[in-house]
C-alpha cells in the first residue's frame, strides 16, 4: 500500500498537476537555470521553485541533456 501512495504522489507531482508546463524550456528559462545552478548547485527543487510550472525532475533532465549535447559537439 505504501508504494502505491508514493507512486500516486509522484505521478501527481510530475505529470498530472494542472498548472505544469509542457514542452521545451524557453531560452529565458534555460538562462535562469544556469544562473541559479551557479549559485545553488545541484539543488533542483530550489531551482524548479523559481520556474513556475516546472518540476525538479524536468530541470534535472534538461540540464543533463544540455551537458550531454555539449560533450557530443
Amino acid at each position: 500500500m505504501g508504494e502505491d501512495r508514493k507512486s500516486c504522489r509522484l505521478r501527481w507531482m510530475n505529470y498530472l498537476r494542472p498548472y505544469l508546463k509542457r514542452g521545451p524550456f524557453s531560452q529565458q528559462e534555460e538562462n535562469l537555470i544556469i544562473e541559479l545552478h551557479a549559485v545553488l548547485g545541484n539543488k533542483w527543487s530550489q531551482i524548479a521553485a523559481q520556474l513556475p510550472g516546472r518540476t525538479d525532475n524536468e530541470v534535472l533532465v534538461m540540464v543533463k541533456r544540455k551537458i550531454n549535447t555539449n560533450f557530443e559537439d
